[in-house]
């Protein structure tokens, strides 16, 4: 009788480990297949879903525990007062509701401790060794005190975006990589290392806590971090309440009110939005022309002040351990890239809104046989509403093709800085680099606006100058590396030898000595038709993006069978374009330097229009002729190039 039973023990045994081992074999291998079947964003679809039900049910939790608990509390008193005997039941629901709200309490210190710590500044390393198979201390109550390093070496490490990786060109090619191999030019004795920790889609927060990485101490530290302080906190649908008589929308007020009062609510939504980020464009624009921001007033003054703390704290940290701190201001393409979102402001009605559309919509469809008309309507618009970014880019555009880049480069920059979803650095956080740079004199700061500036004929920074909103071309890459060089040669860094002028950077060599071949101009092309086609449909017109990503590719095609980069038809491509000036060796740009330049753009075809009456009385600082840059339709002013039938021109 024993062995049969001793039979079925062993069998249950060996099923229950075939069942443990067929489960752990099904959360490993499981996975991977449903990656593969799930369609793109099928899992971060699935996780939003699941976080918005945990969202909701603990909304419920946070409100049934404390009125249940009450409620049933004052019951049980007022039984006891009158010698009633109180049913099981309702004890028992007692009981269950003053656990929950014991679990709640400890649920919300829990999640509050949390996002404290989160946020609480990096532990960066302050000492380091000479042997990199030893880990340094990461305490920042460390001495500042170091070993000296080899003297020959020289230590340059790169930190923030994917303009600081140098894209698209990453990963042959940056600022940071430029200016290396130049110093090993001017330091032949002395081995440079460029150590790359630069990561696409960092904040300026997250390139900080890569400093955390270091194992040796640096000789200078590159910050290049401006774009992404938006655009990598929020999802690109992200909208908040603005207007005053906007009727309430359940999801997103309800979000906002747990992230406001709860801090189980704020990591829950933080989760959400992470999640969010990650999820394609929908296929269609769903974007209004007066459409609403994608932060609050508060949220934008908090980021603004975590920006400025934030570089302080890397000054800080550079000059404790001794490296010397660079910062590159991020420029952004103001001719080129229209502002995503168009806000105005809180207290205007719905029928004010309707009509602001209306009334841009009628200045857009005269710009074409009556622009100076159209200059009229949208200056009488700016007039009712100066907060409205459409307005201000579409003016901007007339001025440029009138020949008017003073008033083209204002009305640009009131676009970029009125966008209701940045996506180029703000004009804000721009001026916190300046701030700094005047208050600490060890600030090295590279002005990438004013240096991209200085490059272009009439002082505006388009395609020209950046492949798409973000990342410079190739010779904007150039001019940034050579405004650092000055300036490194100009403070004498790093032991730099007396009499030494900085170096120039030849284009042709750049291009050489990294390799800048033809599949890598039209992997350039490809890269920045994918920028575009990601962000064409978060505007409410995404015409104009979609029409650039498909003349990115026809070019990458043209460059593929054979054509130069400067003759594919894009702007700005290759090592030689067209409509540029040249930035000089030893010329260093200051904050906010551009040049007050009147000259015609090299190439500018200048055509008197009897469409181009004399202005009104009050646009009469707008001149009378029109400079015709672009003649295809659908693209602005200076997008498509300059025209390309002469090779000798673009090379």
């Amino acid at each position: 009788m024993d062995r049969p039973r001793g039979r079925q023990r062993l069998i249950r045994l060996l099923g229950l480990a075939l069942g443990i081992t067929a489960a752990i074999v099904a959360l490993w291998v499981l996975p991977l297949w449903g990656a593969a079947l799930v369609p793109p964003g099928g899992l971060r679809r699935a996780t939003v879903v699941l976080l918005w039900g945990l969202l909701i049910a603990y909304g419920l939790i946070l409100a049934i525990a404390p009125a249940g608990t009450i409620l049933l509390g004052v019951g049980l008193w007022r039984a006891r007062r009158r010698g009633e005997s109180w049913p099981v039941s309702r004890v028992r629901a007692l009981l269950l509701c003053a656990s929950l709200l014991v679990g709640l309490a400890l649920l919300e210190g829990g999640a509050a401790a949390w996002r404290a710590w989160t946020r609480r500044p990096p532990a960066l390393p302050t000492s380091f060794a000479d042997d990199p198979k030893e880990t340094p201390k990461r305490t920042p109550d460390l001495p500042t005190r170091f070993r000296e390093a080899p003297q020959d070496e020289l230590n340059l490490v790169v930190i923030g975006e994917s303009s600081a990786r140098g894209e698209p060109y990453d990963p042959r090619l940056s600022v940071g990589q430029i200016v290396g191999w130049q110093l090993g030019h001017v330091f032949p004795e002395r081995r440079v290392r460029v150590q790359m920790l630069a990561k696409s889609g960092c904040r300026l927060e997250e390139a900080i806590q890569s400093l955390a990485a270091l194992r040796r101490r640096p000789d200078a530290i590159l910050l290049y971090s401006g774009h992404n302080e938006f655009q990598a906190r929020y999802a690109l649908a992200r909208s908040v309440r603005h207007y005053r008589d906007e009727f309430p929308k359940p999801r997103r007020d309800l979000r906002a009110l747990a992230a406001r009062s709860s801090p189980v609510g704020a990591l829950i939504d933080e989760t959400l939005e992470r999640n969010q980020l990650a999820l394609p464009p929908p296929p269609r624009s769903p974007r209004a022309l007066v459409d609403v921001p994608t932060c609050t007033p508060e949220e934008y003054e908090s980021i603004r002040s975590e920006f400025h703390r934030g570089l302080e704290q890397f000054i800080t940290y550079c000059t404790r351990i001794g490296a010397l701190p660079i910062g590159v201001i991020p420029p952004g393409n103001e001719g080129g890239f229209e502002p995503n979102r168009s806000v105005l402001a809180p207290e205007t009605t719905a029928a004010e809104r309707a009509a602001a559309a209306e009334a841009l919509r009628a200045a857009r469809a005269a710009e074409a046989d009556d622009p100076t008309r159209a200059l009229s309507l949208y200056r009488r618009l700016l007039a009712r509403h100066p907060e409205f970014a459409e307005a201000h880019f579409r003016l901007a555009r007339l001025l440029e093709v009138a020949g008017d880049w003073p008033q083209a480069r204002h009305h640009y920059a009131r676009a970029r800085d009125l966008d209701g979803l940045p996506m180029r650095c703000p004009g804000d956080l721009q001026d916190a680099y300046r701030r700094l740079a005047a208050r600490h004199s060890g600030f090295l700061v590279v002005d990438g606006p004013a240096v991209l500036q200085a490059l272009s004929p009439h002082g505006i920074v388009d395609d020209h100058l950046l492949h798409d909103g973000q990342h410079p071309t190739l010779r904007g890459y150039l001019a940034l590396a050579q405004d650092l060089l000055n300036q490194l040669a100009a403070r004498r860094a790093f032991g730099w030898p007396a009499g030494r002028p900085a170096p120039t950077i030849d284009p042709d060599e750049c291009a050489a000595h990294f390799g800048l071949d033809r599949g890598v101009w039209a992997d350039v092309c490809e890269r920045s038709a994918l920028f575009y086609d990601a962000t064409a449909l978060i505007r409410y017109d995404p015409s104009e993006r979609s029409a650039k990503a498909r003349r990115y590719r026809g070019a990458a095609a043209r460059i593929a069978a054979g054509e130069l980069p400067e003759l594919a038809g894009v702007p700005g491509l290759g090592v030689h374009p067209a409509g540029l000036r040249e930035l000089e060796a030893g010329r260093t740009t200051g904050a906010g330097s551009a040049l007050p330049l009147t000259e015609e753009p090299p190439g500018a075809i200048r055509i008197p229009d009897s469409k181009f009456r004399r202005p009104d009385s009050e646009d009469r600082e707008s001149p009378t002729q029109f400079s015709i840059w672009n003649l295809e339709p659908g693209i602005g002013p200076l997008e498509s190039g300059i025209p390309t039938g002469d090779p000798q021109r673009a090379r």
